[in-house]
């Protein structure tokens, strides 16, 4: 029984010369006990495999290597069966004590369901066992001393109660001591794996008080221990001799190294001199690397700097991967290294993971990823935790289609696609889903009845089962509700599901997912087991006991078997180990994550825990800690290559929020007298193309062949000399020839016929829709794309009321041959009222909306009552002129060629007024009306652009028509707001709002005025948005929308113009992304063309004015409409 320390410096040697006696102790092949190598557990393999890789040994069976866990694994499951302590358990227990002793708890009571409290908790208590802290340590003494503030001492009460009852279920339940390592100790012993064995110790930088414990008694049970420890011998010695640096790199070894000897002196253990490696094994003397390793944490500096080290600064983490990639495929291809040479050093492994799985992918880059997988992000924790959601709802539509969609339920995704679109559009709510009864609602009931019945089944029983467990306040047993769990999960055909997936995964050559569906599945079952063990008949409300079996799979993780193939090792500088690494990429070296992120204060605050380290308890002084271990990290991640060293940082985070290089690579960049620079590293701006990957190859030559970059000769060289797409140079000149030279955003003119069809059929709102983005025209009427249905009120909805109710009250008129100003006011208001009672009974939909939502029904009445405020106005409109009614909602389409190309351009009108004074021969003058939800303005501009041509294209549709054997001259369009619109609200008196009317909004000519409105009415109440002159005449002339009689055939003509443009555009198909203006802001395709105004061209509204419009019907534009159209209208209104 003795014991030798090993001692050195990074890359010194010293798991070298462990591995050397154990590889001569088995090449010797005298049987002289076993030998044991403890090792951190992530360790284990690859230990494992480097002895293996030795000549003459094939195998072994009296060498262990072992980490601390499996130790006592060892020592104490083949002589007593127990349970252990699992992390997930301890939190289990924690939060129980949280839930039983919540009125005897002062401050923990009021955070019981806070996330991750029993997390903190428990890391104290570990703090507590760490530093020998009993329960009884916290006197009352203390708890009652003033120099603890309030909250200390009410944390620090809370604190012991817990503390004490966490032991004794600990102790108590599971006849376990306070920690698993206990047990193994009173076994070391008696062990026969440790007799007369030979033990290494070896990547440890420090030892808790448990592992102290049982390292102690199992060297008391070995014949010799060896120790090998990251210090430097050097300061070994000063410290022997009385000379402390408290801020060395090398403290927490140094302080394990001196309590290790304190123990073994106590323990009566002898200890031998120790084996100090001076100089470095691993890195180039003289080299930069081992300049580095002496000098990374001193005031010496050099000038003197060789390839062997850069820095490398990039935009964002995203771009830090990409440059890593390419780096990693040079140093493969040319550097002769193997992909196991190489190893990365994250910082943050949340933040890159899914990066390096992205870039990696495309680079073809084989790479294990050394991090802890969380089953809390497993699917099958998402459906359990929404099963019981879906209990606690009610079986709310949201929280089943949660669920279905998680992977387990036994309809495929297109099914679910269905019944989830025909819930939204029919608002089915939790009641429908727990009904017998069919659903009646929409087309294809039968099908959504059985897709429904098939999603539903195991939900159903679920909910029916636990729903009958549940007391009058809401409560169920711990143990009834894990029963009910296991069989919802039986009754989903879960481990099914799962031994599919993972088959699936096999197959494609993904070990790391198939043993994550089957490691969280029995994490899964232990868990219900563990809650059923604790909690037993404890009644419990289901949200805290899903919260429970939450944090409990968000607790488990696993590790998995570190590369036994040629691939790239990408893990924390605090879990990977791998001694034999050429080349070293630190990345996100950046200020608060490098070399690992800062860790944020617990539950205890740095102030409280001086107050409490001064009352005698002793705990970690946590700044003082992290410092120390974070400079130790730095200085393993700095000293872990043995040729070449890669440090990388972003200059901006996620959000793009300016991030700095961490002071420990500012650090770097010191000692290099400002030699070491930063490179920055822009994928895009980077024209070397030789080390690269078939994604960004692709991009490449697309981005070659567009109408932005011309430069294909240079992107052909660029290709030539890459070594791996060098034969793909034929596709890529073929590619280059059909496209290069005629690239644009049309379609040709075969596929123009297949995308549109033989005729063009064009409307108001197809041209305007087509002249603010030709890709929104393309994506709806071309592809025919619409959103999804809602089952709400929305506001097409509330247009689509307003105007059929003005069209039955307008057809009712017709066929009664009536007016507005015909008939009694009251009347008409009473026929309104009644055509709104027949609309919701036609409209089963929107009743049912109604009924569910109060905000619904105010938002309804409120319209109805505008509907009558209309009424009102048009009652007085009609009053105030001489035109009377003629149709409403009249479909009219023509067929019209504008410069060569046929169109069919069509309309529908919501009403049409004339004026009935005349002669039989002569011209009839017609008004249109087009009724719209809110007050709009026709603005020179969007007519100049195309963006507002409704009202142009109804005039233009009309005209030369006939109707009741004369010839239409229409006179006036309109745009009718059935809402009141107050501008500038804040600044209008409640009187005023109250007296404004509705106004009319629109285009007409000056031979209609009169007929419309009486100049004095019209100058008193502003029915119309024009004015007149005290003589009667038209005014502000300029800006006004009212016309002369020969400028308003120039309007027309200009309106001719500028639908010829548009027709011209969609005939030749093009429809590129080109938003005009805001058109982005209401569109419903963005999803779909991914348009940045930021960074693509936005195209703007060009200024114009009234002589600008005018100004277009100067342009040569052939248009010509067919002959002989007729209006339709009642025989009887002759």
């Amino acid at each position: 029984m003795s014991v030798q320390f090993i001692t050195g410096r990074a890359g010194s040697g010293k798991t070298h010369l462990c591995l050397e006696q154990i590889r001569e102790s088995l090449l010797s092949g005298e049987d002289t006990g076993n030998l044991i190598f403890l090792v951190p557990e992530q360790s284990t393999y690859i230990v494992e495999k480097m002895i293996l890789n030795t000549p003459g040994i094939e195998g072994f069976s009296r060498l262990h290597v072992l980490s601390f866990n499996r130790l006592a694994y060892w020592l104490t499951e083949k002589s007593v069966k127990r349970r252990s302590l699992t992390l997930p358990l301890q939190l289990l227990i924690v939060s129980k004590i949280l839930n039983t002793m919540a009125s005897r708890l002062k401050v923990f009571s009021r955070q019981q369901g806070s996330a991750g409290l029993a997390g903190q908790i428990l890391g104290i208590i570990d703090e507590f066992q760490r530093n020998g802290l009993n329960p009884s340590d916290i006197s009352s003494d203390i708890l009652s001393s003033k120099k603890l503030g309030s909250s200390t001492v009410l944390k620090l009460h809370d604190l012991k109660l817990i503390y004490a009852e966490y032991l004794k279920i600990a102790e108590n339940k599971y006849d376990a001591a306070v920690h698993p390592f206990d047990r193994a100790c009173s076994h070391a012993a008696g062990s026969e794996l440790l007799k007369g064995a030979r033990l290494w110790v070896d990547g440890f930088s420090g030892f808790n008080s448990p592992e102290l414990t049982l390292l102690s008694a199992v060297i008391r049970a070995v014949s010799e221990t060896k120790i090998a420890l990251c210090a430097d011998p050097a300061q070994i010695n000063a410290q022997s001799s009385g000379l402390y640096d408290e801020l060395s790199i090398f403290e927490p070894t140094l302080e394990t190294y001196w309590r290790l000897r304190d123990i073994f002196g106590e323990c009566g253990i002898p200890v031998r001199d120790d084996i100090a490696l001076r100089g470095g094994k691993r890195v180039k003397k003289g080299g930069t690397l081992d300049f580095i390793e002496q000098n990374i944490f001193t005031d010496v500096s050099t000038s003197i700097l060789d390839d062997s080290v850069k820095l490398v600064k990039t935009s964002d983490c995203h771009n830090e991967v990409e440059y890593i990639a390419r780096e990693i495929m040079k140093l493969v291809r040319d550097g002769g290294l193997r992909y196991r040479d190489i190893a990365v050093i994250v910082s943050d492994e949340e933040r890159f993971a899914s990066h390096f799985k992205t870039v990696f992918s495309d680079y073809q880059i084989p790479l294990f990823l050394d991090i802890k997988r969380n089953a809390g992000n497993h699917p099958l924790t998402c459906y359990v935790l929404t099963a019981v959601d879906c209990v606690i709802s009610a079986l709310s539509s949201e929280s089943i289609f949660t669920c279905l969609k998680s992977g387990f339920s036994r309809l495929d995704h297109e099914q679910i696609s269905r019944l989830e679109k025909y819930c939204r559009e029919n608002g089915i709510s939790s009641g429908e889903w727990l009904s017998e009864s069919r659903w009646q609602n929409g087309e294809s009931r039968q099908d959504i009845n059985l897709l429904r019945n098939e999603a539903i089944e195991p939900l159903k029983n679920f909910y029916r089962e636990m729903t009958a467990h549940l007391d009058e306040n809401g409560l169920v047993s711990a143990k009834e509700f894990s029963l009910e769990l296991l069989n919802f999960i039986d009754q989903s055909r879960v481990e099914s599901v799962l031994g599919q997936w993972s088959k699936a995964a096999l197959d494609n050559g993904d070990t790391e997912i198939s043993l994550m569906h089957k490691n969280t599945f029995e994490s899964l079952l232990e868990i219900i087991a563990q809650v059923t063990d604790i909690f037993g008949e404890e009644r419990l409300e289901p949200d805290y006991y899903a919260s429970i079996v939450g944090d409990m799979l968000k607790s488990t993780s696993f590790a998995l078997v570190p590369p036994c193939q040629d691939q790239v090792l990408i893990g924390t500088v605090d879990r990977s180990r791998q001694p034999e690494v050429k080349a070293v990429f630190l990345c996100g070296v950046n200020q608060g994550l490098f070399p690992s992120p800062v860790r944020a204060e617990g539950l205890l605050r740095e102030d409280e825990r001086a107050d409490v380290i001064s009352q005698g308890l002793e705990m970690d002084d946590p700044l003082s800690v992290e410092m120390v271990r974070r400079q130790y990290l730095a200085y393993i991640a700095f000293t872990r290559a043995k040729e070449m060293l890669y440090i990388t940082f972003s200059e901006q985070d996620e959000q793009g929020r300016p991030m700095q290089i961490s002071g420990f690579g500012d650090r770097l960049v010191n000692i290099f007298e400002g030699k070491l620079k930063p490179e920055s590293f822009d994928p895009w701006e980077n024209q070397d193309f030789s080390y690269t990957s078939p994604v960004r190859l692709s991009e490449r030559v697309c981005d070659s062949v567009s109408p932005d970059n011309n430069d294909l000769k240079g992107i052909r060289q660029t290709l030539e000399f890459n070594k791996v797409f060098g034969s793909k140079l034929k596709d890529y000149d073929s590619l280059a020839a059909e496209y290069g030279s005629q690239w644009d955003n049309s379609v040709n003119t075969e596929q123009s016929g297949e995308l549109c069809g033989k005729e063009i059929n064009v409307d108001a709102s197809k041209l305007s829709t087509y002249a603010k983005c030709p890709y929104m025209y393309f994506a709806r009427y071309v592809l025919g794309l619409k959103s999804e249905k809602k089952f709400a009120l929305e506001p097409v909805d509330i247009g689509s009321f307003s105007h059929k109710i003005l069209e039955m009250l307008g057809r009712d008129m017709l066929a009664g041959r009536y007016d507005f100003d015909t008939r009694d006011s009251g009347e008409i208001h009473k026929k309104m009222d009644e055509f709104v009672l027949q609309y919701l009974v036609e409209n089963s939909i929107l009743s049912r909306i109604l009924e569910k939502s109060r905000h619904a029904n105010y938002i309804f009445q409120t319209q109805k009552s505008a509907l009558h405020q209309l009424l009102d106005t048009l009652i007085e409109m009609r009053r105030a002129g001489n035109m009377k009614l003629l149709c409403v909602e009249p479909y009219i389409s023509r067929m019209v060629c504008f410069d060569g190309v046929d169109v069919r351009l069509s309309g529908k009108i919501d009403r049409i007024d004339f004026v009935p004074a005349g002669a039989e021969n002569s011209q009839i003058s017609l008004v249109v009306y087009d009724y719209k939800t809110s007050a709009r303005k026709t603005d020179w501009k969007d007519i100049f652009n195309g963006s507002n041509v409704q009202l142009l294209v109804y005039l233009l549709l009309l005209k030369d028509m006939r109707v009741l054997d004369r010839y239409i001259y229409p006179a006036a369009a309109f745009y009718m707001p059935v809402n009141q619109t107050v501008e500038n609200a804040e600044r209008v008196s409640k009187t005023k709002i109250s007296q404004s009317r509705l106004r009319a909004s629109g285009i007409l000519a000056e031979s209609v005025v009169a007929d419309l409105t009486d100049p004095e009415v019209q100058n008193e109440k502003s029915y119309f948005d024009f004015r007149l002159t005290k003589n009667g005449s038209l005014g502000w002339y300029s800006t006004s929308r009212a016309f002369h009689d020969d400028d308003f055939e120039k309007l027309l003509a200009a309106g001719e113009v500028v639908l010829s443009r548009l027709v011209k555009g969609i005939s030749q198909s093009r429809f590129d992304i080109s938003p005009l203006d805001e058109s982005c802001k209401y569109c419903d395709y963005r999803s779909l063309c991914r348009f940045e105004p930021v960074f693509n061209k936005q195209r703007f509204s060009d200024k114009a004015n009234k002589n600008d419009v005018l100004a277009l019907s100067r342009s040569k534009v052939r248009v010509e409409w067919d002959r002989d159209a007729e209006l339709a209208v009642r025989k009887d209104q002759r």
